[in-house]
């Protein structure tokens, strides 16, 4: 029989033993919530408190209607949360739009879970029936190994009790929600990002934030050894160094999207010098401030933004790129659809190289 781990009396919950391929191997269920001690000394509480307020306030500076850079900054956080597991992995449209589908209004329930899953993992969206396990050839030799299939309704179960009740601080629930679903892992795969969002959901429900998706795990990729030795002595029963973790985490990420948005307005307010030979009420400068939301353009969506002709519209988007702000992109799939009468799109490149050294970060 292979001993169980020397740390099982030191972390809340119960050594399972099961058979496997002719040994035994042990898996970890965790306590359900309910049961656990999770108060907190007043340093993790203060600093639980200051990165909720980081995150607000930050979340209040964000521009009304930014929608595309607010995508941009959605996609930022997917892109994290993906490159934590996988340095070399990309993310797929689909993980942005679980991401977006987690900020929605609503009570977490599994059924909710699953459709993110779904999203994230093609042909996911179901609970585990099969034992799991991380690092190692097998469950014996692994790094962990969660509850086996029997016990994840009543964990779960315990779980979205929790998520949806206001028990503690918003960022020390939002770390001990992660912390609680990773040692579960009650899917296959991807449990690490799911836990993740987990975060940005219950920030959200908990009116932290409103608009702005905050990048955390972008934050948490630069702290990888804080954050996973967090999860683990998660699972040892010891809360707080996560909820701290997550705390500073949550705090570089509002400085973050604060750089951001200022870099965007100071591109703004450069823009409108670049124009200002033109008239304020032209087409040309009533477009400016409306780029950061709609970086990619064409004469008919600028139009529509408007409200001016697709003429006129033409006209502006060639004054903005006269003056460098918009660079002119041709489609040459158009050019030959159109028999050499290419259809003229415009980008505001500058921006979206900004957004894109941000997210590669």
């Amino acid at each position: 029989m292979r001993e169980v781990p020397n740390y099982a009396d030191t972390m809340i919950g119960h050594h399972e033993p099961f058979p496997w391929e002719g040994s035994e191997a042990f898996a970890w269920v965790p306590s359900p919530l309910v049961v656990r001690d999770l108060s907190l000394d007043t340093r993790t509480l203060t600093a639980a408190k200051d990165a909720a307020r980081s995150l607000t306030a930050s979340d209040a500076r964000f521009p009304t209607g930014w929608a595309q850079l607010n995508a941009l900054l959605l996609q930022t956080e997917s892109v994290g949360s993906v490159r934590l597991e996988d340095a070399g992995r990309a993310a797929t449209p689909d993980a942005a739009a679980a991401l977006r589908a987690a900020l929605e209004p609503g009570p977490l329930s599994f059924e909710r879970l699953n459709v993110w899953h779904r999203l994230l993992v093609p042909g996911g969206g179901a609970r585990r029936e099969t034992q799991t396990w991380v690092g190692g050839a097998s469950p014996v030799d692994a790094t962990y190994v969660p509850p086996p299939p029997p016990y994840l309704e009543g964990l779960m179960d315990d779980l979205l009790r929790f998520a949806n009740d206001e028990v503690m601080n918003a960022v020390a629930q939002a770390a001990v929600l992660h912390g609680q679903f990773d040692a579960i892992q009650p899917y296959p795969d991807a449990n690490g990002r799911m836990g993740r969002m987990l975060m940005s959901w219950l920030l959200k429900r908990r009116g932290v934030i409103d608009t702005l998706p905050p990048p955390i795990s972008v934050a948490l990729r630069r702290d990888l050894g804080g954050y996973l030795s967090g999860l683990h002595l998660f699972r040892e029963g010891r809360h707080q160094p996560l909820i701290t973790t997550v705390g500073r985490a949550c705090q570089a990420a509002a400085r973050q999207s604060d750089v951001m948005v200022r870099q965007a307005l100071e591109l703004v307010d450069r823009w409108n010098v670049q124009a200002r030979d033109l008239r304020r009420d032209s087409a040309a400068r009533r477009l400016i401030p409306l780029i950061a939301t709609q970086p990619l353009l064409d004469s008919v969506r600028a139009a529509e933004l408007i409200d001016v002709s697709e003429r006129a519209a033409r006209t502006a988007l060639h004054s903005l790129a006269e003056r460098q702000i918009l660079d002119e992109v041709i489609d040459e799939v158009d050019a030959e659809r159109a028999r050499g009468r290419p259809r003229h799109r415009y980008e505001a490149r500058e921006l979206l190289e900004l957004t894109a050294t941000w997210v590669a970060s």
